[in-house]
């Protein structure tokens, strides 16, 4: 496999997402929606929550409960 078929390969099993960063519930549907329906599953998928950090645009984001997050 050459470097560009294994990025190519890479990118196709590769999945994730970060949250928190003010989408609405319908947002986090879609995500699920969208991993639920690709041709292939992903073996992980690592899912981020974003720390809020002072001074930053995002810093009065409330903390979301990962756990609950995808709880509809």
């Amino acid at each position: 496999m050459s470097r560009s078929e294994e990025f190519l390969f890479l990118l196709a099993t590769s999945f994730g997402g970060i949250i928190g960063l003010g989408e609405a519930e319908e947002d986090r549907v879609g995500l699920l929606h969208t991993l639920a329906t690709l041709p292939s599953h992903p073996e992980s998928v690592p899912i981020n929550s974003l720390i809020a950090v002072k001074g930053t645009p995002l810093e009065d984001q409330k903390v979301l409960d990962v756990g609950k997050a995808f709880q509809f």
